[in-house]
């Protein structure tokens, strides 16, 4: 009877463990570095410097070294300023300096190895496509206004030169990177892509989820409410494209269902021209008249469909007479733009009339599908010149 006793004792005291760690919000599913990581970054972009030095010295408890912790403020002024990243490297040094004199360990680390210096754009775009799953293949910028200098800046810098330095892995920054916008407040959009960011990392759903919930302890309740909101924002469109992929596998069919935004065929992936679009899009020849005896003059039209944030080059139709390009909007919302004007928000019913020799792009929404009608307005000596992509600095501005 008395080891029956002492087995259900044991039993118990094993369960209000469970609970107690349970309801102090502990995880169960993020590691404590995860959680260190999560914590010292959202407080640090967030500039609350009491709590802050706390959590660094529960992370360096936990085993994260003063390089883990350094290397996370050396990000933060990418995302929160120097002020925020001069001030955390302030009470790193402070508590380094503290745990010394008191005896306690202090682990410095590895350094990391020399960042590339050459193909910086490239390989920092290359990182962008990673983490983001997407498939920029856009030159760097040759203009110098302000947002071809920030699209430089976010390529060779922060994506090439920050996230290049290989003493943290890209799922930890990731994980960084997402509780400072958590901690930063009134970001959403940039949080959201980065919390896709995290999760295609390798970060999961359930550890995102405890990351944020723990904020609600170490930061604040609002900062984690909202990015708990994201979160699951973020995860139901990842949920809802699934599906879609799935009924179209289903279907056998080459494109997603959503997007059949028209009552024109869709028809195959766009691979011909691929390289002039940033984004999937999907071709369907419709009609094609020869209007000359040689059949070097044709009139002909398409159907193009553009999937969320998709558009094409810069380009030119050329000709020495006649000539250019008429788009019929026929589903969802897209944008129109020609070189030195404001862009062009469409919809179904617009008509554009694109005249030969002017330099222009059309795409979609970054948020909605996008489909019109490609008719050539034949012409003597036609040709298109595709030219550079239009870079996210300036697609981004769109709304």
């Amino acid at each position: 009877m008395k080891k029956c006793v002492a087995i259900l004792t044991a039993a118990l005291l094993v369960a209000c463990a469970a609970f107690a760690k349970q309801s102090k919000g502990d995880s169960m599913n993020l590691s404590e570095r995860k959680q260190s990581i999560s914590a010292v970054a959202a407080l640090s972009a967030k500039g609350d410097l009491a709590k802050l030095k706390g959590e660094v010295d529960t992370a360096l408890d936990r085993g994260l070294t003063v390089n883990d912790i350094g290397e996370i403020f050396l990000q933060l002024y990418a995302y929160a300023g120097f002020p925020r990243c001069l001030n955390a490297e302030s009470v790193l040094a402070e508590v380094v300096k503290e745990r010394e004199a008191a005896g306690k360990n202090v682990i410095y680390g590895t350094t990391p190895d020399a960042v590339a210096t050459e193909n910086r754009y490239t390989l920092g775009l290359a990182t962008i496509n990673k983490i983001f799953n997407q498939n920029g293949t856009q030159g760097r910028p040759t203009a110098t206004g302000y947002s071809e200098t920030t699209d430089v800046f976010l390529k060779e810098h922060l994506f090439s030169d920050i996230i290049g330095r290989n003493n943290m892995t890209v799922e930890e920054r990731e994980l960084a990177t997402a509780s400072m916008l958590a901690g930063i407040g009134n970001v959403n959009p940039q949080l959201a892509a980065h919390i896709g960011g995290a999760l295609n990392s390798g970060n999961s759903a359930d550890e995102m989820r405890e990351a944020f919930t723990l904020l609600s302890q170490n930061v604040g309740k609002t900062e984690s409410k909202n990015a708990l909101s994201v979160l699951d924002a973020v995860l139901n469109q990842k949920q809802t494209s699934a599906n879609a992929a799935s009924e179209a596998a289903k279907d056998d069919l080459p494109y997603p269902p959503q997007a059949k935004v028209s009552a024109f065929p869709v028809g195959e992936p766009n691979d011909a021209y691929a390289q002039y679009f940033i984004g999937n899009s999907w071709l369907a020849p419709l009609s094609r008249v020869p209007i000359s005896a040689d059949g070097k003059l044709s009139f002909s039209i398409s159907n193009v469909t553009f999937e969320p944030g998709c558009r094409n080059n810069w380009h030119v139709h050329h000709a020495d007479n006649g000539g250019g390009q008429i788009l019929v909007c026929v589903g969802g919302r897209g944008w129109y733009q020609e070189e030195g004007k404001p862009a062009q928000a469409l919809k179904p019913g617009d008509v554009v009339t694109i005249p030969a020799n002017v330099k222009h792009w059309h795409g979609a929404a970054a948020d909605s599908w996008f489909a019109h009608l490609a008719v050539e307005v034949p012409g003597t000596n036609a040709s298109n010149e595709w030219l550079e992509p239009v870079e996210d600095a300036v697609y981004n501005k769109l709304k």
